[in-house]
């Protein structure tokens, strides 16, 4: 049986050089190691690599392993670094002049701006232009001017760039990394006159063609009288445009475990694949293999890149044409060969692609159906075709949930109960939404039918959206608030890594040992958490514009004092949403800090054993925090300093600072979000003088210890 494992392993040359690739790209953007001292290091090991090459001996197998891993991980790790350079521009500096640029996306509407991505093509701050390179996020004032752009536009406009900051708070998302992934460091918000579309000789890019193609479509769909959440399920279903469907429904979408009917990938490319096949199925093309080939390969391109070029799906067109080709000179891959060189050929393309989610859930999840679909579908042998084809739903959807869900978990932090339900309700509804938007494109040539099919297209999707929020509010339909970390989602790899071992290849009880061991390490590793948890003793001022919000974390006691009349507790809630979870706190009690409310007119408010507060001072174990806003007013006569840890400044203040000096004896001034940057600046000008210990909130970020 071991041999038979060693055989498995031995179908897949690619993955001995795959981990090692990816595992270098993922230290590179962790540590982001000096481009001197990578090149200094991957000289001898290319070298090592080339002898192993020359000289490869059967007795040195081992040897030779070792090297071309070791060399696939410097690979990893010097690409990386030397695609980072290419693009990595920071703008921050660059004030004035004019910058010619073109839109790469289609614009995305926001509440108040329009905000789009644009390539540099040209600056000019002086008598010359001259070329230019880089991507730039911008946002526009909303208004008729800036939402009638599109994909491959040129725009001229003054810049004032300035670099991309996170707001600093706890386990929030990381906006600056995710951009820096995409080669963006750069953003500026521009008013209408600002900025100005020019005409330009200059061509369009092929991607911007098939978005304003895309957008074409989206149109004929409109006009079948498809609107509102109809039309924008169409066209995330069919065309990977997903910006119009609203947040309910992406909720409703997301707990019913449907979010994958929404993002064009693998599902909907081999949909497509279906429909051409059938179609040339109509025609004799037996002996015309390559011309089959060439026909699917195209068409499938074509969809693709129509439908916005994402990894998911650019993994799916990958894989789709490995197989095809296979066919028509035929030759039968080894499919995970197949899908690891796809993810191989992506991530040369941009290898931060490996940090995509849906890069991440295409990939795992096709990995999933290939090892598992094959070996549970073969459990049970059904001879009615019905019951068949049901039960291969069953497995498939099993099979990709169980390869995916430590990624739910960790990325979403909930699980969907009734996965099976949701799938056997909107897969074949999806398969039937496309085969009718399909339609719709091909009448709309001639002219008519389109406005029946688009009636009946509306009534498909319409029942999937009621199916979703049907699901959705089902008792138990999703399990939340499950918080795992880096280490636990490893863990729980590693257990279903060890389980299908025994169980699918070798039937070797150390096998099963093994995983018995990773369950005991991921319940000793829960355990160790939950006592630091509930010793744990948190202070945070959070980055929320124009708003105080201080969150005391004591073991499993969370308090939270704000300005409630100016902030929504669902505001905080969003934003600390992950660190709450981090932390394993209770329900959040609210303090509220406005002047006239009932907390302030008590005597003394106990939030817990160790904390509580009264006039402005809060106390928590051994540390006094003061908040000073603009209703203090310091007590000429008193002359005896009060001595606090911490002086929160909220609210806009006239701040003496001198009295403040002399009435109060403190560690650190703390200026909140609530304060205008005019004040803050006067502020940090003024205290140039006294030489306070000072935090920004909102320029350093949210204050933790």
């Amino acid at each position: 049986m071991y041999y038979g494992f060693v055989e498995e392993i031995r179908k897949i040359p690619l993955l001995r050089i795959f981990i090692p690739f990816i595992i270098g790209i993922i230290i590179q953007a962790k540590f982001n190691i000096d481009f001197q001292l990578i090149f200094i290091i991957f000289i001898p090991v290319f070298l090592m690599f080339l002898l192993t090459v020359y000289f490869y001996s059967h007795k040195f197998i081992i040897t030779a392993g070792v090297i071309t891993s070791i060399f696939f991980l410097c690979f990893g790790i010097t690409y990386t670094s030397v695609f980072s350079r290419k693009d990595n521009i920071n703008l921050s500096d660059y004030k004035g002049g004019y910058i010619v640029a073109e839109i790469l996306e289609m614009p995305k509407e926001r509440l108040r701006n329009v905000s789009l991505t644009v390539r540099m093509l040209a600056i000019n701050s002086g008598k010359n232009w001259l070329e230019a390179d880089g991507k730039v996020l911008l946002y526009l004032g909303k208004n008729e001017k800036s939402l009638s752009l599109k994909p491959g536009d040129k725009i001229v406009f003054t810049p004032d760039f300035s670099e991309i900051k996170n707001k600093g708070n706890p386990e929030e998302f990381d906006l600056k990394k995710y951009l820096t992934y995409n080669l963006i460091l750069s953003t500026d918000f521009l008013s209408s006159d600002e900025w100005q579309k020019i005409d330009s000789d200059l061509p369009i890019g092929t991607k911007q063609k098939f978005l304003r193609f895309r957008d074409r479509l989206i149109g004929i769909l409109k006009e079948t009288g498809l609107n509102d959440d109809e039309l924008a399920v169409a066209s995330a279903l069919t065309l990977g445009y997903k910006d119009k469907i609203n947040e309910s429904l992406k909720r409703s979408y997301s707990s019913s475990g449907a979010m994958h009917i929404l993002a064009v990938s693998g599902l909907h490319v081999g949909i497509i694949y279906g429909i051409i096949v059938f179609l040339l199925s109509l025609f004799r093309l037996n002996n015309l293999k390559i011309v089959k080939f060439i026909i699917v390969v195209s068409s499938v391109w074509f969809y693709a890149l129509l439908a916005g070029g994402s990894p998911s799906i650019t993994r799916a067109a990958l894989m789709i044409s490995v197989f095809s080709l296979g066919e028509s000179i035929s030759k039968h891959s080894n499919s995970i060969n197949s899908l690891l060189l796809a993810a191989f050929i992506i991530l040369i393309i941009k290898p931060y692609t490996l940090f995509d989610l849906g890069f991440q859930f295409s990939f795992v999840a096709v990995l999933g159906i290939l090892l598992f679909y094959p070996r549970i579908y073969e459990l049970f042998s059904i001879k009615n075709k019905i019951l068949d084809k049901i039960w291969s739903l069953t497995v498939v959807s099993i099979a990709a949930q169980l390869a995916t869900f430590p990624l739910v978990l960790y990325y979403f932090n909930q699980f969907s109960n009734y996965f099976l339900i949701t799938n056997y309700c909107l897969i074949p509804l999806a398969t039937i939404a496309i085969w009718l938007t399909l339609a719709v494109f091909v009448f709309s040539v001639f002219g008519f039918g389109t406005i029946t099919i688009g009636k009946i297209l509306g009534f498909i999707v319409k029942s999937m959206n009621n199916a979703v929020v049907g699901i959705e509010s089902l008792p138990f339909s999703v399990t939340k608030d499950i918080y795992i970390d880096e280490i636990k989602l490893a863990l729980i790899y590693l257990i279903l890594l060890s389980f299908f071992i025994f169980f699918f290849l070798s039937k070797e009880y150390r096998h099963l040992v093994w995983a018995i061991i990773f369950i005991i390490i991921y319940n000793f590793v829960g355990l160790v958490e939950q006592y630091n948890l509930s010793r744990q003793k948190h202070i945070v001022v959070y980055n929320i514009d124009k708003s105080t919000a201080i969150n005391l974390i004591d073991g499993r006691r969370n308090v939270i004092f704000a300005n409630l009349s100016g902030l929504k507790k669902t505001n905080v809630e969003k934003l600390a949403k992950n660190f709450w979870l981090n932390k394993g706190v209770q329900k959040e009690k609210y303090i509220n800090l406005d002047s006239g409310s009932a907390s302030m007119l008590g005597n003394i408010i106990n939030a817990g054993e160790d904390i509580f507060y009264k006039n402005k001072f809060i106390g928590f174990y051994d540390k006094r925090i003061f908040i000073l806003d603009k209703d203090f007013l310091f007590d000429t006569k008193n002359t005896s300093r009060i001595a606090v840890d911490y002086i929160i400044v909220s609210d806009n203040p006239d701040i003496d600072f001198e009295k403040l000096k002399n009435r109060f004896e403190f560690i650190m001034l703390i200026i909140d979000s609530s304060n205008s940057l005019e004040n803050i600046h006067k502020w940090v000008a003024i205290n140039e003088k006294f030489g306070f210990k000072m935090h920004i909130v909102p320029i350093q970020g949210a204050f933790v210890i």
